[in-house]
Order: C-alpha cells, then structure tokens, then sequence
C-alpha cells in the first residue's frame, strides 16, 4: 500500500512539473516575439531618413518674377496716375499695359504644360472729379480817349538848342574815323520842329560831312529834349599827322532842316584817339 500510495504521488508530480512547464511555454514566447519586434526598425525613422528630391525649372521661376514685377508696376502706375489727378488717360493707359502683360505672359507659358495661367485681376481706380472751373467775369476796360492836338510846325529857330555829348572813333594807330555821334536837342518853341541832318567839321579839315538823323530825331515837339546817336556813314577820315594832339580836337556840328535852313549848331572839344 505504501508503495502504491508512493507511486501515485511520484505521478501527481510528474503531472505538476508537466503542467508548469506548458504554463512557462507560452510565456517565453511572448518574451521571443517581442524582442523580435523590439529589434525590427521603426517604420517613421525610415521615413525621415529617406531623401525627397524637389525639381524646379529656372524658367517657370523666371517667369513668376517677372509676373510679380510686372503687377507691382501696374499698381503703382495705377496709384500715381490717380494721385495726379489725369484718371482718364491713366485708366486707358493702365488697360493697355494690362492687355499687354497679358500676352506676354500667354507667350512665356505657352511652352510650359506644367504651369496654369492665372487671370490678372484688375482694380477698379476710383475716379475723381475735378474741381469746378468758376468762370471769371473781365471787368470791363476802360479805354482812354486821347484827342491828338495837332502843333503847329515851326521854321523859326530861336528857342532851339544842339548839344554834343560825345563821338564814337575807330582809332587805326596812327589815324581813325568818327563814326557816330552822341547828341542832345531841346525844343523851346512854341510849336513841332523838324531837325534833318548836321553837317560835321573837324578843325584843320577843309571838309564837311552830312550825317543824317535818325527817324526819332526828325519831329520833335514843343518843350520836349530828346537824346539819341546818329551814324556817320563811310566815317569821317583824320590823321595824327595832320592834327597833332589828338587828344583834344574840335569839331563844328550844325543842324538844318529839310529845307536847308540852319537850326542850331555847337562846337565841341572831343578825343580822337580811341
């Protein structure tokens, strides 16, 4: 009995041991398999470490800065042409530009298949009304009438004055001419005078030269002193050898009228060396 009570509990342990080491079984397997997962890569870590290669064409980024300028362009012109106040003008101006844009860059993407054409939207400017003109009235002149008093011409030379002012020489070295001279005439009479020429002497010269007014001088009214030059046309001729001291030479101008008839006349101590 005793042996078979023995033998029977050799097989209950026997039974144990096989049942815990079923039991133990599974679980190393557990621990195997999640090693083996453990140790496999990350999917993510792959995936940051593989290369992402980004092709980009020189052309289509060319062609997107010049899309970019060319609309700054246009909005500033649009801001300019409002600020100077020509919004008419500007408006078709700016269209224009548009329209051209436009087919530029048709031309420059037609051989791009990749790239899609955006419309350029454009701005509505806003108008502005010019100020209104206010229309001002002229005032109404008012026209003075002069009554022309006709003088009466005088031939009587009394109260008639000629002064010489001065003569204007082209000095050649050792002789010259006068050119012109620098005059004065006072008119006291009671009426128009009409001076028309003088005749010019020059002191050790057997010559006279006429010299005639100008058109101002030839009608000069009553109490008026005028002032003006008259050309001596061709010169008159002198010479150092003949005068001597060229510095201090006189000369005889005369004056007379149309008719001949003298009117005044003066003498005057001139320099004649230039």
């Amino acid at each position: 009995m005793e042996e078979k009570h023995l033998d029977l509990k050799g097989d209950e342990e026997e039974e144990t041991k096989e049942e815990e080491m079923k039991e133990e079984e599974p679980q190393e397997e557990q621990v195997r398999g999640y090693k083996e997962e453990k140790s496999k890569p990350a999917k993510h870590s792959k995936i940051l470490k593989d290369e992402i290669n980004i092709k980009l064409k020189p052309k289509t980024i060319l062609h997107f800065i010049l899309i970019i300028v060319v609309l700054l362009g246009i909005f500033y012109l649009g801001r300019a042409s409002v600020a100077c106040g020509s919004v008419d003008t500007d408006n078709s101006s700016s269209f224009s530009l548009s329209g051209w844009v436009t087919g530029v860059t048709s031309e420059l993407f037609s051989g791009d298949e990749d790239v899609v054409e955006e419309p350029v939207v454009e701005e509505p400017v806003e108008e502005e009304t010019p100020p209104e003109e206010v229309e001002e009235t002229p005032e109404p002149e008012v026209k003075e009438t002069v009554e022309a008093v006709a003088e009466e011409v005088i031939t009587s030379y009394n109260n008639v004055a000629l002064e010489i002012k001065g003569v204007a020489v082209d000095w050649k070295g050792n002789w010259g001419k006068i050119i012109g001279i620098d005059y004065s005439i006072s008119n006291q009479e009671s009426g128009t005078i009409k001076p028309d020429y003088f005749l010019l002497e020059v002191e050790k010269y057997e010559l006279e030269k006429q010299v005639s007014l100008p058109p101002s001088s030839k009608t000069i009214k009553s109490k008026v002193k005028g002032s003006s030059s008259a050309t001596v046309v061709g010169g008159f001729a002198y010479s150092e050898i003949t005068l001597g001291d060229i510095t201090g030479v006189q000369i005889t101008v005369s004056m007379y009228d149309a008719s001949g008839k003298l009117m005044a006349s003066t003498i005057k101590t001139v320099d004649l060396s230039g």
